[in-house]
């Protein structure tokens, strides 16, 4: 009966030691509805990135059109309006650069005064005369200048007619009074006469007042291409401009070289106050006549 008690009691402690083992080492839970869906909101990141807006595709930078320098452009300065037009003629706009006159008469023919950047991406521009005041670059187009079958005058003492147009150069100064025909130093004036209207374009004058000699040959002038610029170290000057538009007195003047706060000092002091401005000037000898005061236009 002791040994039989002792058995049962050793029995029932082994029993014991197996639970509490048991209840220290618990197995791994199967995978359950909630660690599946932890498996797939780890995985929603990359759908995040799949499902993003794409990056906006670059425009390539457009290649500027070339020039055409081996074709001539017949249609960009054709005048059908039955008067005379006049344009400021360039790809340059800047106040430094606004030299390049074109002037095209009722019969379409055209003049190209102190040519500079010119328009070429339908070819080199058809032109009758070309004339040019001096040889600084912002007068001159060589890559035109080199293909033009125009009748040109360089900053030289000329006259000539060309279909219905009559031109005449006539010497000057760039930056003083000394006046020396194919000198470093001068500059000449190129008038025009186109169906009846005549026309300077004085280049980048610097004298301090036109010669009784320059006067005798300008004659009468309607419309005035002039510097309005007070930039002495290029031989301009604001009164030097004033000086000049008082002794022409042109029905219409309009700027050439120019900056804004001089043009409005010329205005003032000469009492201009009609102004304004457009892309393509166009008239005839009866609206010039009709033109009681000097008139202000840009050629935009």
């Amino acid at each position: 009966m002791k040994f039989k008690n002792g058995l049962l009691l050793s029995l029932l402690l082994l029993a014991v030691l197996g639970i509490q083992a048991c209840s220290k080492t618990k197995p791994a839970a199967s995978p359950d509805v909630g660690a599946t869906t932890a498996v797939t909101a780890s995985s929603a990141p990359t759908t995040a990135i799949n499902s993003a807006t794409p990056a906006p595709t670059e425009m390539p930078t457009p290649v500027p059109e070339p020039d055409q320098l081996d074709i001539v452009d017949t249609t960009s300065l054709v005048n059908t309006t039955g008067k005379t037009i006049f344009k400021n003629y360039s790809n340059s706009k800047g106040e430094e650069a606004h030299t390049t006159v074109a002037i095209v008469s009722s019969k379409g023919t055209v003049i190209l005064a102190d040519p500079y950047d010119l328009p070429k991406k339908k070819g080199i521009p058809q032109a009758d005369i070309v004339t040019s005041s001096h040889g600084h670059a912002d007068h001159h187009d060589n890559a035109f200048e080199g293909r033009t079958t125009a009748r040109m005058s360089n900053n030289m003492e000329d006259s000539f007619t060309v279909k219905d147009v009559s031109a005449k150069g006539i010497v000057g100064s760039h930056r003083d009074n000394v006046i020396e025909e194919y000198s470093e130093n001068s500059n000449t004036i190129y008038v025009f006469e186109v169906d009846g209207i005549r026309i300077a374009h004085t280049g980048d004058l610097g004298q301090d007042e036109l010669t009784p000699e320059q006067l005798k040959k300008l004659g009468k002038i309607d419309i005035l291409f002039t510097r309005f610029s007070n930039k002495t170290d290029y031989g301009a000057s604001a009164q030097q401009s004033i000086t000049v538009i008082t002794q022409l007195k042109p029905k219409i003047v309009l700027p050439t070289h120019y900056e804004l706060d001089t043009v409005d000092l010329i205005l003032k002091e000469l009492n201009i106050t009609d102004r304004s401005e457009t892309e393509t000037l166009t008239l005839d000898l009866k609206d010039i006549q009709a033109i009681k005061e000097t008139k202000y236009i840009f050629l935009t």
